[in-house]
């Protein structure tokens, strides 16, 4: 073979050095080029919470922040000492001077004075905003009170009709209370609803409970954003849920507009709203731990506490759960010792035996239409074959589960069942833990995460890692930065596997990520080169 000559060598290192040239602008260009949020609060001069809270947080999450000063505040950690309001007039030449660097991504409300002439400028401004700027968001963290006293609290008939431009908004327990009258946290929730808010999250950390755990209720129904809507099919799995997690005894200043702000930002960096709640939720823990402490005993809430690193810091268990306002039942499901491995996927009995000859760690059956299958096959079929590939997997050891139809493979007694976000719904999940079944669990999101740790299953699928092969789906490739920290948190608590595209081109990558196995469809059909194919995907997972 001929070796290069100096001049291809110096070619190819100009080529080299020119690429990893353009590759760390454009690292630089994404890590200076940043979203941008506005917050509408006062200033806080002890800057455990206001204006001075959404700032840290804000740049902590890596958004900038405008900031619209609604008055100055004279306080402590013991309380509000004096507080001076900030005239319409300027406040109107602070909007628009931020207005001149265009508009942001998000915009979060605090506290402002709540009277007539403040209320009608800020709904002209809110409206304007809706208009020029229609993927914007609107996060408000309605401060009725200041935690520690002093702020006054507005006429709700005045605050009403601002609600109709509001996307998000975060009360905790009593401030949901106060502002529809209602007698319960979710009567309340429901109330803002219907007032035309389409995201309500009632924080828990107010609370009178001794629960170990902290409940933030969250109500999405009939006002949802249908742009969002149509493209996040989560929004449609469950639209009233719980987020729970563990709580940290401290009473801290500034939770609150922390929250808030947090929201904001992930909303204005680009998450899923349900995302953007769940993120904050988790963000909240780190801060609220890492909280300053005071001589008053209220702690100032920590933003910088969320470093670079994100949430890589936090704990799989310190993470929040999602579950149904309705249901909360919790389950137990078989621990699956052996190691999911090289998983594949079939629909057929031959494609099985093919599979199960070259050998595979762990099998799926995943057959979408009975009816079709028995058009193929004939009458009888669909749960012939199924019983057959059950004893098969039986026979050699090979962990069989069977997607969607949990009824008939618990008839059966299959080793276990595989179910998607949308069949968890409708399954009998009690019916499959006391057959003693294996459950799998697909997930495309932090939130669909949160809600698939809940149930305590057998294992967690992450997809799709790429577009997928065999099917369309309406999630977003994860690429390999999710699936590394997702595969780091996640595998602490329950085995993982993924799937999406995955083929003998890019499964390396898979196992770099740290992944303990793979779930493949196309590269494992059955055609004259499955056999070197296989051979390749077991070369990484032998």
């Amino acid at each position: 073979m001929a070796l290069p000559r100096g001049r291809d060598i110096l070619s190819l290192l100009s080529k080299t050095t020119l690429y990893l040239f353009n590759a760390l602008i454009e690292l630089i260009m994404k890590e200076t080029n940043r979203k941008k949020i506005w917050a509408i609060s006062a200033s806080d001069s002890c800057s455990g919470a206001g204006l001075q809270a959404d700032l840290k947080m804000a740049h902590a999450l890596n958004v900038e922040c405008g900031t619209l000063v609604s008055a100055l505040t004279a306080q402590s950690s013991f309380g509000v000492d004096a507080v001076e309001t900030i005239s319409v007039e300027f406040f109107e030449s602070q909007w628009q001077s931020l207005k001149k660097d265009g508009w942001p991504q998000a915009i979060k409300i605090g506290w402002f004075p709540k009277n007539e002439i403040f209320i009608t400028w800020l709904i002209e401004k809110l409206a304007a905003y809706k208009t020029e700027c229609p993927q914007g968001w609107v996060v408000w963290d309605p401060v009725l009170s200041a935690s520690q006293g002093g702020l006054e609290t507005g006429e709700l008939a005045q605050l009403k009709p601002l609600f109709l431009f509001v996307d998000v908004i975060t009360p905790n327990e009593q401030e949901a209370l106060q502002l529809t009258g209602c007698a319960t946290a979710q009567e309340a929730g429901e109330a803002l609803q219907q007032a035309g808010i389409a995201y309500v999250v009632i924080s828990g950390g107010d609370s009178n409970t001794d629960k170990s755990v902290v409940e933030s209720i969250c109500f999405a129904g009939p006002n949802i954003r249908r742009v969002e809507s149509q493209s996040e099919p989560e929004q449609s799995v469950l639209t009233n849920f719980m987020i729970q997690q563990p709580r940290i005894d401290k009473k801290v200043h500034g939770s609150g507009c922390h929250f808030a702000s947090a929201i904001a930002a992930y909303l204005a960096n680009g998450e899923r709203i349900y995302d953007a709640l769940l993120l904050a939720s988790a963000t909240m823990s780190q801060v609220i731990q890492q909280a300053s402490e005071t001589p008053s005993g209220y702690c100032n809430a920590w933003a910088t506490a969320v470093d670079r690193n994100g949430l890589g810091n936090l704990p799989a268990a310190q993470w929040p759960v999602i579950v149904p306002l309705s249901d909360a039942t919790e389950f137990t499901f078989p621990r699956v010792e052996q190691a999911l491995g090289l998983y594949g996927l079939v629909d057929n009995l031959d494609w099985l035996d093919s599979l199960l000859e070259l050998g595979v760690d762990t099998l799926q059956w995943r057959v979408k239409s009975p009816a079709l299958y028995e058009q193929q096959y004939g009458e009888g079929s669909y749960q012939r074959d199924m019983q057959t590939a059950i004893e098969r997997c039986k026979q050699q050891n090979i962990p069989l589960y069977i997607n969607d139809d949990w009824p008939m493979a618990v008839e059966l007694g299959a080793y276990g069942v595989h179910l998607g976000q949308e069949d968890m719904l409708e399954a009998n999940l009690s019916a499959i833990s006391e057959a003693g079944l294996a459950l799998g669990v697909s997930t495309h999101t932090e939130w669909e995460i949160a809600r698939a740790r809940a149930f305590k299953p057998s294992y967690i699928a992450f997809g799709p890692v790429h577009p997928p092969l065999s099917k369309k789906l309406k999630y977003p490739p994860l690429g390999y930065t999710n699936l590394s920290n997702w595969c780091a948190r996640i595998s602490q608590e329950f085995p993982v596997t993924c799937i999406g595209g995955i083929t003998t081109e890019n499964i390396a990558n898979i196992k770099d990520c740290g992944m303990p196995s793979a779930a493949i469809v196309t590269d494992l059909m059955v055609d004259n080169k499955l056999p070197q194919r296989h051979l390749k995907l077991r070369g990484v997972y032998p």
